[in-house]
């Protein structure tokens, strides 16, 4: 009698510890989802997007002949002996925080005008730097004329400097805007530069 008592308590023992390893198996890990990245403001090279920016302000008619659809313009990179004068940057800053910079602007200086955009690095702070683009650029590089006004804008890891006509100036925000696939934010640099407008 007492035997079986033993057996049937190991069976109920033998049991119980199995129940217990299969309630016991590991739990998968759960699969990590990639969180989704912020998109790119822009697509394709810097001077395809300010071609593209150019051009398709000038089709929006909002801004007059003179002011940009008949200022002829060539697309010339910003590097470390240009980028003091046209951005406010040393060439250490520029090196540091810019991965490239287009700039378009009329041949000679019988224009006061100039559109410039850069793609900053990752990982700078694109509102700080933009800030101090704006303080930093020279209004009265070009020659005996001076800019109008000095429109800052920047959108994800861009930023877009325009020194041009008041009206020129928003109009390429606008559009640098509207471009954007992220919000952009604007700085308008107060004029400070002998009174402005084009001839100082």
């Amino acid at each position: 009698m007492k035997k079986l008592a033993y057996f049937l308590l190991a069976a109920v023992l033998a049991g119980t510890l199995l129940a217990a390893c299969a309630n016991n198996k590991p739990t998968p890990e759960p699969t990590p989802t990639t969180a989704p990245s912020d998109p790119a403001a822009f697509d394709g090279q810097v001077n395809e997007i300010l071609a593209r920016l150019i051009s398709e302000t000038i089709a929006k008619k909002s801004i007059a002949d003179e002011e940009l659809k008949d200022i002829t313009c060539y697309d010339k990179p910003v590097d470390a002996d240009s980028c003091q004068d046209i951005l406010g940057l040393t060439p250490a800053e520029f090196s540091a925080d810019i991965l490239s910079a287009v700039e378009s602007k009329p041949e000679g200086s019988w224009f006061a005008h100039s559109i410039v955009l850069i793609q900053c690095k990752d990982q700078v702070d694109v509102a700080a730097l933009a800030d101090q683009i704006s303080k930093g650029t020279n209004p009265a590089r070009f020659g005996c004329l001076k800019a109008e006004a000095v429109v800052v804008g920047y959108a994800g890891q861009y930023i877009v400097l325009c020194a041009s006509f008041q009206k020129t100036c928003d109009a390429i925000y606008a559009m640098f805007g509207e471009l954007s696939a992220v919000q952009s934010s604007r700085i308008d640099r107060e004029n400070d530069w002998n009174g402005g407008g084009m001839l100082g």
